[in-house]
Formats: structure tokens, sequence, C-alpha cells
């Protein structure tokens, strides 16, 4: 490896992967250093995009082909998946937080290499080097996250809460009382959205314990500056790990998604625009949190969000629109749960054209999650359009990938390792 491109990660507090013994397959590739968050997609997030919104880019015929099944090292807690000159490239973490990489191309896996384990239950996120993956790590960064190389440095949330920005030269800190198992996503530009002042006030705890954010907090990288830092309560919170920051009304500007909630309302999904001021808020149903999946041209074209509505009592998927400043819900389908209580992993859903017919689907486990189920919205609501049984009930997240030929490709990880759908 580049022993200066070494040095330069080391002073921001970021390690590599890659084993440096003499049966490494990528010793001597040069590492990327607070690279851009680039369109190519070169980073591997549990969340697809940078964004936070799990939405892959491409089409495939995934369904129509056989898995690609994996007997790994390790219970698969977490995956990401990162595009290979051949194929794809999957990362596999484990409960105790040891990776291993496997390489999918021509219906065959192979075991690429081990990583040093992260920290137990902290999610990866994947880099290419030269073709070849490796993990992103943080000195400061807070257990249940991972950092975000920026083109202005490296991002994290420290074990105190606040928001640090690394560069070659210099570290900052802001203090904005994130969200320990926050994320921090990407808006526009130099701009990055994450929740912020937490409170314990509401007593849900869908995701594990009963810290929730205060606030929706934008930074400016290139300032480096907070420029936002918008209060939802009291008595309200925002129920999740952080915002999806995506384009719901088709004007080019992302909006910030997000869950507000209550202990006398309950929850219902709620519009930001990127000045911090509230657009729109969607319909209440009583407790129960609202799981927010992705946006894409769902409804013929047009763009939707996909939410489940308390996925461990209703199980139901709803199809929002956002249409001048009005949130409402246009199509729902039931019997989906894309989340199981008490857990920190919000990435069991994508959304992509994952049987060719130009029509973009959801992909989401059914009530028990042991098997997949590819939904298409229609004119008059959402169906079915095809099935795929799994070996077990799911463990990890589900991940995808665009290959550099525009195919796509899906796994996933249960008891019996991991699945991967190659298009």
């Amino acid at each position: 490896m580049n022993t200066s491109r070494r040095r330069f990660l080391a002073g921001l507090g970021v390690t590599v992967g890659l084993t440096g013994c003499s049966g490494n397959p990528f010793e001597g590739t040069p590492t990327p250093t607070s690279a851009s968050l680039s369109p190519d997609r070169q980073f591997g997030y549990t969340h697809v995009q940078p964004s936070g919104n799990r939405v892959l880019d491409g089409a495939g015929s995934v369904w129509e082909t056989d898995p690609v099944t994996v007997d790994t090292v390790v219970r698969p807690r977490w995956i990401v998946a990162l595009p290979g000159e051949a194929g794809s490239l999957w990362t596999v973490v484990g409960d105790g937080g040891d990776a291993t990489t496997y390489r999918v191309a021509d219906g065959e896996a192979t075991e690429l290499q081990s990583h040093r384990a992260l920290a137990a239950g902290s999610p990866p996120l994947s880099y290419s080097v030269d073709g070849g993956p490796s993990l992103v790590r943080g000195g400061v960064t807070a257990t249940r996250t991972h950092p975000v190389p920026t083109d202005k440095g490296v991002l994290s949330i420290a074990d105190d809460g606040d928001l640090v920005l690394r560069r070659e030269s210099e570290t900052r800190r802001f203090s904005v009382d994130a969200l320990r198992d926050g994320r921090i996503v990407h808006v526009t530009g130099s701009t990055y959205a994450l929740l912020g002042d937490v409170t314990t006030r509401y007593g849900h705890a869908a995701l594990g314990n009963r810290r929730e954010g205060g606030s929706l907090v934008l930074f400016d990288a290139s300032g480096p500056e907070v420029t936002v830092r918008t209060s939802v309560g009291p008595p309200d919170v925002i129920e999740g790990l952080a915002p999806i920051a995506a384009d719901l009304d088709g004007d080019g500007q992302r909006e910030l998604l997000v869950t507000v909630a209550n202990g006398d309302d309950g929850a219902r999904i709620a519009v930001y625009g990127q000045d911090g001021r509230r657009r729109a808020t969607g319909p209440i149903y009583g407790p129960g949190w609202r799981h927010q999946l992705a946006v894409a041209p769902f409804g013929g074209g047009r763009l939707e969000l996909a939410v489940t509505r308390k996925p461990h009592v209703d199980h139901v998927v709803e199809f929002y629109r956002l249409e001048d400043d009005s949130l409402s819900v246009v199509a729902d389908y039931p019997n989906v749960q894309t989340h199981t209580y008490g857990s920190y992993n919000t990435d069991q859903a994508l959304a992509g054209d994952f049987d060719d017919d130009g029509t973009v689907e959801l992909l989401v486990p059914i009530v028990g999650q042991d098997v997949l189920l590819g939904l298409e919205r229609t004119d008059t609501g959402a169906v079915t359009d095809w099935t795929q049984s799994l070996d077990a009930p799911l463990t990890a997240n589900l991940a995808g990938v665009t290959l550099a030929d525009g195919r796509i490709a899906v796994g996933t990880g249960t008891d019996r390792g991991l699945s991967v759908w190659q298009g």
C-alpha cells in the first residue's frame, strides 16, 4: 500500500481493512483517502445509497437465476456489497464484528480475505481499493455507527454525541448531541444530515433503547458549520436512526423525510425542506412506528415513499405521495415485516427493477422473514409480482449493488450463510 496514503488515513483516524500479509490479493494497491461520495458507488452502505435511500440503479432478472450460497465463517449480521471487475464483492460481518469478503461471479463464490474485526454490532462501510474491498474505520466513532468519507474530510459521530470532521491537518468537533447509533446521510453537495439533541421522553424503544432524536441537523462540511438544527418537540421525537434525503416531489431538490412520534398520538411521516421547515405531515394511525424504506418511481413513474406502518403489529406497507404540501397514502399492502422489534438494523428492504421489466419494485420480507416479496404498484394499489423463499429467516440486512454493466445483484444472510442473486 502507498505509505503516504496510509499515513494520511491514519491522520484521519481511519484504518484500512487490508491485512498487509504476503497472501493478501490486494497488497500494494492504492487506498482512497477522503474520496467524495461519487455516483459510481464505490462505497458499500448497508442502506445502499449515501443519502439513506435504499434504491438500486440499473436492472436485472434477479429472480430468474439460482442463488449463489455461501456457508460463511460467521453468522451474517451485516452485509455490504461493491461492484467488482468480475461480478460483485460481498463483505459479511458477524455478531462479534469479524468480517470476510467473497467474490460472486459466473455462478460461484470465492473467499477473498478476512478483515480485522469491527466493534461488535458495528454496521460496516466498505470501499473499493482498485477493485478490491476494504472497510472504513474511525478512531472516534461510536460503536453502533460508522464514519462517512466526504471530499472535505471524514465525518463521524463520537461516543459523546459530537459530530466530528477529521481532515489531514485538523479535527473539528461540533456539539449536536447526535444519536450514538444514528447514521449520517448525504443531502447534496457538501451538506449532510443526521439526528441530534437526544431525548428519552418517548418510551417506545422500537430500535433497542429509549434514545430518540429531538432535532434534525444539517451540516455543511465545506464551512464547516451546522447550518440547520430544527427541533421537533416536546412532546415529539424523531423515531429512527436517520432521515432519508430524497427528491419526493420531483422538483430537483431533495427533501428530508423522518418519522415524528409522541406518546399520545403515535407516529407519522414528516417532510422537511433543506431550510429546516416542515413542509408536510402524513396521517396518524395511533401508537406505532413508521419504518421509512425508500423513495422511487413506484407509482407508474410517479415518485413515492414506501413505508411500513407498524412493522411489529400492523405489517402494512404504505406508499406515500407528496403533492404541493399534502402528504397522503395512495396504496398499501399487508403481511410485510421489514424490522424486528428492538433491532437497530433498519435496512431490510430494497427498491429496484429486479425483474428487468422497466418497472421499479419494492423488495421486502413477509411476516416471519423467510420469504422475500416483490411488490409492484398498480393503478389501483399494490400487488405481488413474485416471491423468493429463503432457507431460513433473515439475520442480516438486505444488500444490493449495481454491477459495472448495469445489472444488479441482491444478497442477504440467514443462519445458513450468505445468498446472492445476480441478475
